[in-house]
């Protein structure tokens, strides 16, 4: 088993070989949107590949050790599945997170070792941000994996909160779904909703990713809208606090979720979230995303509909973590909005050509910034 240190010094390793080279690229060459076939082949490639390596290296983590996290809590569930569950097929369709119970069941029924699990979650966890990075990327996908690789939730997803990961993956899968035409697509609606449904079936919390990215769909056109919503909710939670937390509570679509708010989650990997007050340091790194929006869409009066939709989905889900931001254990939701962090950052300066050729120099500031951030949070 690879220890959980060795695969920290692989990724800050790759990480910082990966942002020495794309600051080392002239701007010139990466804003040549005509490339020839062979690059994007290339591009992918190496996004494939350092996406298969991260798969190997969460697969076959000591999730014994010390530093194991939540790892060993959830070989624990796996390997007492039926007794959690029930042996049958049924018991596991009729858990709140039927998904997640019916993944478990079928792997343990096969005999699939701990080890064998883990790989698995980590394919699902990886394969939707690595298509992702692919089509919107397409001869950049691999800068866009550095942003992802870069993001604050990558490794929590990815080794101790991986029931989170591979719902926030496959809820991600099917926004891209939603992004794929200037016209929505009866297909592609279908294949959201489906994609969102599993989501939810694997862990209730990704509701807050899901639900506004369906509210964004059909009624949130402008930039200008969104941001009236985020600022509403920091005005909402400064005024009302944790009272809105109490008051919905009842209503919360997810018992996971539930006890996020009242503080009863252990997860020792989100240590350093279990504050409750106003978190200013978070609200701040939160609004980057919304900065880089706000120059896109109204400074350069950009409208690009896949950008728009991914950005507009992050600033709702993220203003459901502002609303509970006074609640114990609250900053878990901040977790799931972030887990579109770095996209809305990167995607607009490498994909949208109307920014002009300053917006590669951008990326590089964005890239360097987040990497900063990477050692600082």
């Amino acid at each position: 088993m690879i220890e959980i240190s060795t695969i920290n010094i692989v990724r800050i390793a790759i990480i910082s070989i990966m942002v020495l080279f794309y600051t080392a690229i002239p701007d010139s060459t990466l804003l040549n949107d005509k490339r020839n076939i062979q690059v994007s082949t290339l591009s992918s490639i190496v996004t494939i590949s350092i996406g298969v390596l991260f798969i190997y290296l969460f697969g076959l983590r000591n999730y014994i050790s010390t530093d194991s996290g939540d790892s060993f809590l959830y070989a624990y569930a796996y390997q007492h599945i039926e007794t959690i569950v029930g042996p049958t097929f049924d018991d596991a369709l009729k858990s709140r997170e039927w998904a997640w119970a019916t993944l478990l069941l079928f792997l343990y029924q096969h005999h699939i070792d701990v080890s064998g699990f883990f790989t698995i979650v980590s394919v699902l966890y990886m394969v939707p941000i690595l298509y992702g990075c692919i089509k919107l990327g397409k001869s950049n996908s691999w800068i866009l994996l550095l942003a992802f690789l870069l993001g604050i939730t990558f490794m929590s997803n990815g080794m101790n909160g991986i029931r989170n990961g591979v719902a926030c993956s496959i809820a991600f899968l099917g926004l891209l779904q939603i992004t794929d035409h200037s016209k929505l697509k009866l297909s592609n609606f279908l294949s959201a909703v489906a994609l969102c449904l599993i989501a939810h079936g694997i862990h209730g919390a990704s509701v807050i990713l899901i639900i506004p990215a369906f509210i964004v769909l059909f009624f949130i056109k402008s930039y200008k809208t969104a941001l009236i919503l985020w600022l509403s909710a920091i005005v909402l939670s400064l005024i009302f606090g944790n009272r809105i937390a109490f008051l919905v509570a009842d209503f919360d679509a997810s018992e996971r979720a539930l006890s996020y708010l009242q503080g009863g989650e252990s997860e020792s990997n989100m240590a350093k979230f279990a504050h409750s007050g106003f978190r200013l340091d978070f609200l701040l790194y939160s609004a980057i995303p919304i900065v880089v929006g706000y120059y896109i869409s109204i400074v350069k009066k950009i409208h690009d509909r896949r950008y728009n939709i991914l950005l507009f989905t992050y600033m709702l889900a993220n203003a459901v973590w502002i609303i509970f931001i006074y609640a114990a254990y609250s900053n878990r939701f901040a977790m799931i909005s972030w887990y579109l962090f770095p996209l809305t950052i990167i995607y607009p300066f490498i994909s949208i050509s109307q920014l002009g050729d300053f917006r590669i120099r951008l990326s590089k500031i964005s890239i360097v910034g987040l990497f900063i951030f990477f050692f600082v949070l």
